[in-house]
């Protein structure tokens, strides 16, 4: 048998391993920010949109910071190709994976010459569970997967001095995502530890072109372009140890893996100490070790990557996630590849095999946790009941499937059944007062009234409910007091009203349908009673068939105005439709 055959075989292997672990995901939904990045994103509609995605933030509503435009044109690719089935973005994913576990392998042969190490070390990454968020999630993970593929590309040609190849697959590396800025650390250490070559600058001249470019682009296109002003520095020493060793235990002991984290208290107590100072340890291995390339290589590995998320950046709701660890979770499989290598070839087989159907059957296991948004949500639900935001997105879930029981019951758990109990009030009144659950409507609204005593708004809101209710005595009270308070509140609210609908009808316009139901929604929270919102939102819930709702909309439009001709048009052809047709796909709203 040849080299080549049996290096052949091994990436067989590894391709087998990954298409076995992840297979069972082709048939998953789109789930939670996937509707708005993906779904419902209407600059991935034309090819010709494509030059465009290089001037464009990455973002869903308002600014994030990130310009990740090579993830958008994946995304775009794969809607040209696949419509709007989930099925071939699921593929792009997997295959990425396969891609990226083989290119591992190619990585760790080149810069360490030992074919069986490569292997189990690629092994180990590939089916490690802690990679099964990225592999699924495709709004929160495809950026990750392809800045994987260039970034081990570029280390791969680097090694083989291939420059004009490695600087092109470092310039599209960065542009997935922001962790491929720091691969010329791994390249310079490679350099010196492991090839012990002078430092080429003139290698290094191509990177550093390609890393102004990027800046250049990124200045020009994203709004708050400046994470570091709102770096909290301090949780180097509160919160970062105990994250990275979750982390770490997640990688090495994978049975806490979560769908979202409770982030624990900045604060210096025991436990912070004693995470710190087992960092220590794992970090000083680093110089015990230090004629060992591989354990030097790997750790470097994993506090390199780690860095953007270890706390001290601002991540929103989501502070610790298990696909930000993909890129880490490389260092920690050339560590416990040498140290598993270190024993006899039988004794390795059986361990690596051991390892690999633990790792497998796991990710088996949690890939069904992303199959839809009710599996999701309710893991959520049950890995971090204490958080509002499972709660929040499993009532979306059914709010937009006109199972308004459900829907309340995750909305008020949302708002009163954990310790953030002011999620989404701005109109999550509206939405009880829309589905006739006036206790929940009046019950949301006074809290909002509470937390923003001098805002007419919750005022006005509460006026409207009591009025539904028969109340007139209530209904005359709180439209004194939110008078009261602004002269002018009923213009003003119209008014926003007014500018939220002209910004749905555009996002329509655009194809952006969802974002436009989002956006219909928000008008509505401002001013229930307001028609346009009420026959645009009917109208489009016709659309997507969810028949049952765009009927509710549309009669209250025409008791508002009886005569509005667009409104009866659109109940006309409703009715002719019937009634109870399937709803449309849920939306999340973290991220």
């Amino acid at each position: 048998m040849t080299v080549s055959r049996e290096h052949l075989y091994r990436v067989l292997l590894i391709a087998v391993a990954v298409l076995i672990a992840y297979g069972n995901i082709l048939n998953h939904q789109f789930v939670w920010d996937d509707t708005w990045i993906i779904v419902d994103n209407p600059r991935l509609t034309h090819l010709a949109d494509l030059p465009s995605l290089f001037f464009t933030e990455d973002k869903i509503a308002g600014s994030t910071g990130y310009y990740r435009p090579i993830t958008y044109v994946s995304f775009l690719l794969d809607r040209v190709l696949w419509g709007g089935s989930p099925i071939g973005f699921n593929l792009t994913n997997l295959l990425l994976q396969l891609a990226a576990a083989v290119l591992f392998y190619l990585v760790v042969l080149e810069l360490f010459k030992k074919p069986r190490y490569a292997l189990v070390a690629a092994l180990i990454f590939a089916l490690n569970p802690i990679a099964n968020e990225t592999v699924n999630f495709h709004s929160g993970g495809r950026n990750t997967l392809l800045c994987a593929v260039f970034t081990l590309a570029t280390v791969w040609l680097h090694a083989r001095r291939k420059p004009v190849g490695a600087a092109v697959c470092f310039a599209l590396a960065i542009l997935c995502k922001e962790f491929g800025l720091l691969v010329p650390v791994l390249l310079f250490l490679y350099d010196r530890l492991i090839a012990r070559e002078k430092v080429r600058w003139t290698y290094y001249l191509a990177y550093a072109g390609a890393i102004v470019g990027y800046f250049v682009l990124r200045s020009s296109v994203v709004q708050s372009a400046n994470f570091l002003k709102l770096a909290s520095f301090s949780n180097l020493v509160l919160l970062t140890p105990r994250l990275l060793v979750r982390y770490l235990e997640n990688m090495l002991w994978p049975l806490r893996l979560q769908t979202m984290y409770e982030i624990p208290a900045p604060v210096f107590d025991g436990t912070t100490a004693l995470c710190l100072a087992g960092l220590v340890v794992f970090a000083g291995a680093a110089l015990w070790f230090r004629k060992r390339p591989e354990i030097v290589f790997g750790i470097t590995c994993f506090f390199l990557f780690m860095a953007p998320v270890s706390g001290v950046l601002p991540l929103g709701v989501t502070m610790m996630a298990d696909r930000y660890a993909y890129f880490s979770a490389m260092g920690i499989a050339l560590v416990v590849a040498y140290l598993i290598d270190l024993a006899q070839p039988k004794v390795v087989i059986a361990v690596t095999a051991a390892l690999c159907l633990w790792f497998g059957a796991t990710d088996l296991q949690r890939n069904g946790y992303w199959r839809d948004e009710f599996a999701l949500f309710n893991k959520m639900i049950e890995d971090v009941p204490q958080r509002a935001v499972g709660y929040w997105n499993l009532g979306l879930s059914y709010y937009n499937r006109d199972d308004f029981d459900n829907a309340a019951r995750y909305f008020n758990k949302a708002c009163f059944g954990t310790n953030e109990n002011n999620i989404e009030l701005i109109w999550l009144g509206e939405l009880f007062w829309e589905m006739r659950k006036y206790d929940d409507a009046i019950r949301v609204t006074r809290m909002r009234m509470e937390q923003e005593p001098q805002n007419p708004h919750p005022y006005l809101m509460l006026s409207r409910i009591y009025g539904d209710m028969g109340d007139r005595g209530q209904e005359a009270a709180f439209r004194q007091q939110a008078l009261a308070l602004f002269a002018g509140t009923e213009q003003v609210t119209a008014e926003r009203a007014s500018d939220e609908w002209r910004k749905a009808k555009q996002l329509e316009a655009e194809g952006s349908r969802f974002s436009a139901k989002y956006t219909y929604q928000k008008a509505l929270g401002i001013e229930p009673n307001y028609v346009p919102a009420l026959v645009s939102l009917g109208a489009l819930d016709q659309e997507l068939g969810n028949h049952v709702s765009a009927e509710r909309f549309l009669s209250r439009a025409l008791q508002l105005a009886p005569n509005d001709v667009e409104a009866q048009r659109c109940l006309a052809k409703v009715r002719e439709g019937g009634v109870g047709g399937p709803g449309a796909g849920g939306g999340g709203k973290g991220r």
